[in-house]
């Protein structure tokens, strides 16, 4: 078994009879996956482009903003088990939007790479709570654990 949620029926904490963490572990899950690829698309783009410094200094700013969704999700499920989603969208997009406003008050323009890092992401949390509402995916994440 591999990754993190066949350890956790192992373990006895996730319970599979319970569809709503049976639910919120596959929401944690399809982010996990989705954010490791954002993650990587956006550091090869900004490697890529490192004499680019608006798009590189983007890239790799939203690159590591990619994951603070499921950091803060399984922050927020110890330390506030009842607002988790709600934390967890409110900080996930708090911080490239305060990127966006800043560029677009400081260049006094909308900038368009800060834009776009934040529409993937918007992609991004959008697919995290589509996709397990999806039989197809819940199989694919049910077939992940046994």
């Amino acid at each position: 078994m591999m990754g993190f949620a066949p350890r956790m029926v192992e373990s006895g904490f996730l319970n599979l009879n319970n569809p709503d963490r049976v639910w919120f572990q596959n929401v944690q899950w399809t982010n996990d996956i989705f954010a490791l690829i954002t993650f990587s698309v956006m550091v090869c783009i900004g490697f890529i482009n490192r004499q680019n410094t608006s798009l590189h200094r983007t890239m790799m700013l939203f690159a590591s903003m990619a994951f603070t969704g499921p950091a803060t999700a399984r922050l927020l499920e110890w330390l506030a088990p009842y607002s988790i989603i709600e934390g967890t969208v409110i900080i996930y997009f708090f911080f490239p939007l305060a990127v966006l406003l800043h560029d677009w008050i400081a260049f006094k323009k909308l900038p368009k790479y800060p834009f776009y890092g934040f529409l993937v992401l918007l992609v991004l949390m959008v697919l995290t709570f589509f996709l397990p509402t999806l039989e197809f995916w819940t199989g694919i994440f049910l077939n992940h654990i046994h």
